[in-house]
């Protein structure tokens, strides 16, 4: 079943799912595609060509259509060949959303949204991903989204890392500003100096920055902006959360297995066991440390670094696997 904007009737469901609106849905132009052909026009490599899929017109703080963005119903994996399980296949990452090959990074604003980026009186939410984006433009706000949490910087025509120049159409000084990441940001170290690094931009030009901390699920699984307001909270909640606390990251809970036999017991510096010969040493080491956590939780860079030296037990295996701190 198709509608009028060109949209498959589970590609609309999703859309609805993720609390767009209707009128925020026909102006970004989201569009089902089932053609390969249109895929490669748009640019699109033969391995992203998987078709049916949902094109998502990425539009410029400008107000203009960068290009396009394709969300595959049937993603690829691509597999990460330079680790491996210990079943020895290698681990696969999803690729949920395509972009065209050879495109530099933008940032993207709901069409609806790029009139107000001028006013620097209107609160700006700054967010992953577009659908998110346009979530928070269905509920009334103003926001931009980045395609990824380093997506604030792209390279210059020199190679060297800037911050885009799409900022340059997005009126900061003395603007509220709200980051709003998913809800596991927390938990992931390389989310947090993303974070850091883009609040630390918006102030130097003059922004009020706010985070955002978005509570898990009750099963612990992580809530993106979109699955929140979708659940049916309102705007007024949502901005209680700009001044909540910090939420205490929280490692996940042990695993305790029992064991049919005993574990493996080296006894003597040098042993035998199922084919291997193992050896036992005491190796020196050396630890250095660009980043450690305080006790509030904060990320605290050092320069010069810090070092350590120090001796550890490690076991060597005869095929040259080493078990141990700091070993394979």
């Amino acid at each position: 079943m198709e509608n009028a904007i060109s949209l498959s009737q589970s590609h609309f469901v999703m859309l609805h799912g993720s609390a767009i609106k209707d009128e925020i849905i026909t102006a970004r132009g989201y569009k089902t595609t089932t053609d390969e052909n249109e895929l490669r026009e748009l640019g699109f490599s033969s391995g992203q060509r998987r078709v049916p899929g949902l094109l998502l017109p990425l539009w410029t703080t400008d107000g203009q259509i960068g290009f396009y963005v394709y969300r595959p119903d049937n993603p690829r994996v691509v597999e990460n060949r330079k680790k491996k399980n210990p079943d020895g296949t290698h681990p696969g990452r999803v690729i949920k959303y395509e972009m065209p090959k050879g495109e530099g990074v933008r940032l993207d604003c709901p069409p609806t949204c790029q009139p107000l980026l001028a006013d620097p009186s209107i609160p700006l939410w700054i967010t992953e991903g577009q659908k998110k984006a346009d979530a928070l433009a269905s509920a009334g706000l103003c926001a931009i989204a980045i395609l990824g949490v380093w997506n604030f910087v792209g390279k210059n025509a020199h190679g060297g890392v800037t911050f885009l120049s799409d900022w340059q159409y997005v009126a900061l000084n003395g603007r509220n500003v709200r980051l709003i990441f998913d809800s596991d940001l927390m938990t992931k170290r390389q989310v947090q100096q993303s974070l850091d690094r883009l609040r630390e931009h918006l102030q130097r030009k003059g922004a009020n920055v706010d985070v955002v901390y978005l509570p898990h699920q009750e099963d612990g699984s992580k809530v993106g902006v979109d699955d929140w307001l979708a659940a049916g909270h309102a705007v007024e909640e949502l901005e209680k959360l700009v001044d909540a606390p910090r939420p205490i990251p929280k490692p996940a809970d042990p695993i305790v297995e029992l064991l049919d036999a005993p574990p493996i017991i080296i006894s003597k510096p040098l042993s035998f066991f199922k084919s291997h010969a193992y050896a036992a040493t005491w190796l020196y080491t050396q630890t250095t440390q660009k980043e450690t956590l305080n006790k509030n939780g904060e990320i605290v860079r050092h320069d010069p670094p810090l070092v350590n030296n120090e001796r550890n037990l490690f076991i060597v295996r005869d095929d040259g696997i080493i078990f141990g701190n700091g070993g394979n």
